[in-house]
């Protein structure tokens, strides 16, 4: 007798075909000698894993360590910003006390890009990094040249009687 693979008879192993003159769907060559696709592909082209991932998709990568940051070892300057922010999240431009109480205000987000940018230091304050602004907004109102200054960490040192020292 013939064997199953001759008949086309579907009893062969899962995810082989037999090969046979007689049979009318389309193979893939590889099927045909009886080489196993996993997931259908081309057996070439898999991983060699045999196509099983050996790490989830979603692994999150552990948090950095910070660094620490030695502010002392960089000059400063003194500059001005010119700055604009659409208000419509914020309650007001100055801080006025919001720091403790949470109040989003564009200052308070100023300040903690300018810390996280380490620019400053994360303990500076208005006072300590001599922070001036020209003018404030009341809640929900957007602003277009606002002008802040501030002493920042720079690589420029300051230089007394330079085009531009600001100081």
């Amino acid at each position: 007798g013939r064997s199953a693979g001759e008949t086309g008879d579907s009893s062969t192993a899962p995810n082989t075909v037999a090969s046979s003159s007689m049979s009318t769907s389309k193979e893939n060559p590889r099927e045909k000698a009886g080489t196993p696709c996993v997931g259908g592909g081309d057996p070439k082209h898999m991983p060699a894993d045999g196509g099983k991932k050996s790490k989830p998709y979603n692994t999150k990568k552990p948090p950095k360590a910070v660094k620490a940051f030695d502010f002392s070892r960089y000059p400063q300057r003194h500059v001005a910003l010119h700055v604009m922010y659409a208000g419509w999240a914020y309650h007001g431009f100055a801080s006025q006390g919001a720091e403790t109480s949470g109040v989003p205000t564009v200052e308070a987000a100023l300040f903690h890009a300018l810390r996280k940018t380490r620019l400053i230091a994360p303990n500076a304050s208005w006072q300590t990094c001599d922070y001036t602004r020209c003018g404030r907004t009341d809640a929900g109102v957007s602003a277009l040249g606002q002008v802040i200054s501030l002493r920042v960490r720079s690589k420029v040192p300051w230089q007394a009687g330079a085009a531009g020292a600001g100081g």
